[in-house]
């Protein structure tokens, strides 16, 4: 898809989504003395009318960096931001930063994944490298922002701070992503299948046009094709000039174990996820698990919304456990992080990241200690298949990697789209040829070959 309609579709999207009084926030970072060039910048928008986010502004002789939330805008004026951030520029406050590019920006978009549950509205622009910084500059640049207000240190504690890539040794060009989160969507945590009843609570923006939105659902077993239906039509809605207006539905579903909920705004697809009902599960680990971790919630919010390292790799380990591996929290420091098996005897270094800043030197360990295993089961005449994985909790889209170092090493990527689907296919998990760890370690290491070799 050429670079105008990449565009045009992104706008005709944002502009369905986008509902007056909507917040609008920035984090950017950028380089160069007196007119200072975009590095990187990240923009959300989100349907709060308000927010008691506070925003700043990092500046130095050579950088600056900062968060900026508007609240209240209009919908043309957030149309108008984005048309600029498609240009490749930003405004915080009384400063214009600009993407460098000595050609034409390019462009990239994930949201026509199919693979991703859920789709937003968004897009990447990308610029040239800036000029890599001096140890000097950088020392400059530290020694300055410890004595700002409010005070960092340093470039990586402010990327961090930001969530944005590391910008001291980042290699990657000058990039604008742009997200937009829907106008209305279903809370997982309060909805639920339960006792033949499944109840779906919706929080809706309080401009936003509920007749846009279409919400069908998919029921398993369903009794034929009338298990397949629209129900936005019996959500009712509650009265409120406030945000969020609450919706709620609920359905009766004779005998099903499991349902799929597919939401969508003017045609596009927002999210689609199962609900099970665990005093029904098929699968004896998921029946147990359920059990004291109704619907997942917490193994679903360790490995989607991970901020915490340590809970990122508890929760993958629990998700290989619920697939049908055995997988091993290390205590050992100098050991990956999870030592996973298959009934057939194969082994899998695992090693888990949240942060792009750590990503080489989790994939140096990782080749490192498969090597260093190898080696030893190679002396004690054992042949068992060792694999590695690197899995990291954020979307492709966002993860700066060399994938050539990744196929040369032999190192299997697993991104937030890997774990969504894992995640969401457990509801058809029974023993079979087809589902077993064996087969399914095996897709894995295919669509992360694929991925790597797209990305080339």
């Amino acid at each position: 898809m050429n670079i105008e309609n990449v565009n045009q579709a992104f706008l005709e999207s944002a502009a369905q989504w986008i509902c007056d009084a909507c917040t609008v926030e920035t984090r950017f970072i950028g380089f160069g003395k007196g007119e200072q060039q975009l590095w990187n910048a990240t923009i959300l928008v989100y349907p709060s009318h308000d927010t008691d986010e506070r925003g700043f502004i990092c500046q130095t002789t050579n950088a600056v960096g900062g968060q900026q939330f508007l609240s209240n805008q209009s919908k043309n004026q957030t149309l108008e931001l984005l048309e600029q951030a498609l240009e490749g520029r930003i405004n915080v406050g009384a400063k214009t930063l600009k993407l460098i590019a000595h050609k034409a920006y390019t462009y990239h978009t994930d949201s026509m994944n199919r693979e991703v549950w859920f789709l937003t509205p968004n897009a990447k622009v990308v610029g040239d490298e800036l000029p890599k910084l001096s140890s000097l500059e950088i020392s400059e640049i530290e020694n300055e922002m410890r004595l700002s207000d409010p005070p960092f240190d340093g470039l990586w504690d402010l990327s961090n701070w930001l969530a944005l890539p590391d910008s001291e040794r980042a290699m990657d060009p000058g990039c604008i992503s742009i997200r937009i989160a829907p106008p209305v969507d279903f809370m997982i945590a309060e909805s639920k299948l339960l006792a033949n009843s499944l109840k779906v609570v919706l929080h809706a923006h309080t401009h936003f046009d509920v007749s846009q939105m279409a919400l069908s659902l998919r029921a398993v077993p369903g009794g034929g094709i009338v298990g397949r239906k629209r129900v936005d039509s019996a959500i009712e809605w509650q009265p409120t000039t406030r945000y969020p207006r609450v919706g709620i539905v609920t359905i009766p579903l004779d005998q099903a174990i499991s349902a799929l909920l597919m939401l969508s705004i003017g045609g596009r697809t927002v999210r689609r996820q199962w609900f099970s009902d665990s005093t029904k599960a098929l699968n004896p680990r998921i029946f147990a698990v359920q059990h004291f971790d109704m619907n997942l919630k917490k193994i679903r919010q360790a490995v989607t919304q991970a901020s915490d390292a340590s809970r990122f790799e508890l929760g993958f380990a629990a998700l290989c456990f619920l697939w049908g591996f055995t997988a091993a929290v290390q205590v050992e420091t100098d050991a990956p992080d999870l030592v996973v098996t298959t009934p057939r005897g194969r082994l899998v270094l695992v090693e888990c990241t949240t942060r792009i800043g750590d990503f080489q030197s989790k994939l140096g360990k990782l080749v490192d200690r498969r090597g260093s295993l190898a080696k030893a089961l190679e002396a004690a005449e054992q042949h068992n298949q060792v694999d590695s994985l690197l899995v990291c909790a954020l979307p492709q889209s966002q993860i700066a990697v060399k994938t050539d170092d990744l196929i040369a090493h032999k190192v299997n990527l697993l991104t937030q789209e890997h774990i969504s689907a894992l995640l969401n296919r457990l509801e058809f998990w029974t023993p079979s040829p087809q589902t077993e760890p064996d087969a399914i370690l095996d897709e894995l290491i295919s669509s992360s070959r694929q991925a790597s070799s797209l990305a080339n």
